[in-house]
């Protein structure tokens, strides 16, 4: 996602504690010393992360006028000038929910929004979640990761390139 070095910077100071409980016990430090830490990254942030890089290729399919509508339309009901930035995670109420729906609806009906597009954002958005749920399991002892990383994979599997033509050149998104 383009944010090594900030994530990295960002993941060492969350878990400062386990490092530093770790090395005050003068020992050398090991894979199951240091498990807590990737505990804790995977469940918050590596689960978020995770999320977005599923859903990523759904995006990124869109076409240019689809994007540009979903994202003028809905930005500003999603993520409002006046909200908080104090997590990733969105939490939507009832009624922001019913918003969406409505200028979804609108898209499609004004043919601003593709069925076919809509479609492929919703059904990637249910990958999404599980790998995110997953994620958010991810075992507390370092024994289970073999299991833990089959099943990622078999979700991760699901995941589509999506493919962008631009006038010179085409990108592919992995």
């Amino acid at each position: 996602m383009a944010r090594g070095i900030a994530e990295t910077w960002r993941l060492c100071k969350k878990v400062e504690d386990i490092f530093d409980t770790a090395l005050k016990q003068n020992a050398y430090l090991t894979k199951e010393l240091l498990w807590e830490a990737n505990v804790k990254h995977f469940r918050d942030e590596g689960a978020e992360h995770a999320y977005l890089y599923m859903i990523s290729s759904a995006i990124y399919s869109l076409a240019e006028k689809e994007l540009y509508y979903l994202l003028e339309k809905l930005r500003p009901v999603i993520d409002p000038p006046e909200a908080s930035n104090d997590s990733d995670d969105v939490k939507l109420s009832l009624g922001t929910m019913f918003k969406i729906v409505l200028k979804v609806l609108w898209g499609l009906l004004t043919r601003k929004v593709s069925f076919r597009g809509l479609t492929r954002v919703l059904s990637t958005n249910r990958s999404a979640n599980k790998i995110k749920k997953h994620y958010k399991r991810y075992p507390e002892d370092p024994e289970r990761f073999e299991e833990w990383v089959k099943k990622a994979n078999e979700i991760w599997a699901k995941r589509k390139n999506a493919t962008r033509t631009f006038q010179s050149t085409t990108a592919i998104y992995p």
